[in-house]
Parts: C-alpha cells; sequence; structure tokens
C-alpha cells in the first residue's frame, strides 16, 4: 500500500478513536488537514503524531471540532520543534548534509543511523549525546585520538553517502 493510504487508513484509526472516546465528530476539513500534517510528517512519524494528539485530548479532552484542532496545531508545534532539534543533533553529525534536509528526508537519515554497526552507534551516542571529548572516547575505547576522529569522518562520509 501506497504512503498516502497508509497515512488515510491512520487517520481514519485516529478519527475513530476521538469519536469514539471524546464523543467529537471531525469535520471534513479537520481531517483533511489531520491527513495534510500526518503526510507532510511522513509514514515513519505517523504513530507519534497519533499518540501525541491522543495524549493532548487526554490531558485537555475536546469537546468540539475546533478543540481537536488547537489540539492538532499545539502537537504539531511541537513534532516541528523536536524535528528541528533532530536535525540541529543530526547536523553535527553529518556536517552540514542535515541542515539541507526537510523534515521527511530526517526519515532516511535516521534510517542510515539506525543501520550502523553498534560500535559506530556507541561512538555517536558518546560523542554526540553523552558529549564526551574524543580524548575520553579514545580512553574509553583503548585507540588514538587519530583513530576516533578518522571513525567519525568515515561515518560522515558514509552517511553523506546514503542520502
Amino acid at each position: 500500500m501506497s504512503d498516502r493510504g497508509n497515512v488515510h487508513r491512520f487517520v481514519r484509526q485516529l478519527e475513530e478513536m476521538i469519536r469514539m472516546q471524546f464523543h467529537v465528530t471531525l469535520s471534513e476539513t479537520t481531517r483533511r488537514i489531520l491527513e495534510r500534517e500526518a503526510l507532510r510528517l511522513g509514514v515513519d512519524y505517523c504513530e507519534d503524531f497519533g499518540q501525541l494528539l491522543l495524549v493532548e485530548c487526554l490531558t485537555d479532552p475536546p469537546s468540539s471540532d475546533s478543540d481537536v484542532l488547537r489540539l492538532l496545531r499545539r502537537v504539531r508545534q511541537r513534532l516541528y520543534r523536536e524535528l528541528k532539534q533532530e536535525r540541529e543533533r543530526l547536523s553535527k553529525l553529518s556536517g552540514d548534509v542535515a541542515k539541507e534536509c526537510d523534515p521527511v528526508d530526517l526519515a532516511a537519515l535516521r534510517e542510515v543511523v539506525e543501520g550502523l554497526p553498534d560500535d559506530d552507534l556507541v561512538l555517536l551516542f558518546e560523542r554526540l549525546s553523552a558529549g564526551s571529548t574524543v580524548q575520553d572516547i579514545a580512553a574509553e575505547m583503548g585507540v588514538s585520538r587519530r583513530t576516533v576522529y578518522r571513525r567519525l569522518k568515515d561515518l560522515r562520509t558514509h552517511i553523506r553517502n546514503h542520502l
């Protein structure tokens, strides 16, 4: 099934959950906005999008279609903020490549990073997320700083080549 078909089915399921749980029927306009945002985020982020929207509905129960739209905007802003933060983290990893990506391309970048061997993922985590210095990583791995720099450069090259 196409991405559009998967997103359409996802939106229908989400609409049904909102209708059953909160007794709110979505207008055609709200349904189209929901579908457009889900398509814009891509299939990989639909589940996160739906979960965040349902959590927002649980914490601030909608009583009308306009309330659902308000919550949808809130979730959209949060997701785009998170995608922007992810883009910034990934730009450290892959130089300027991630800056040129739009949110849908980040799914491809995420797929490349997740496909890396465990050793490389640990190296990236230590350098980018844990904030470890190259010297600390080299000492922990029992290799020279030059080796760590070379591996980081090789990882950036690998990621650029697979995008």
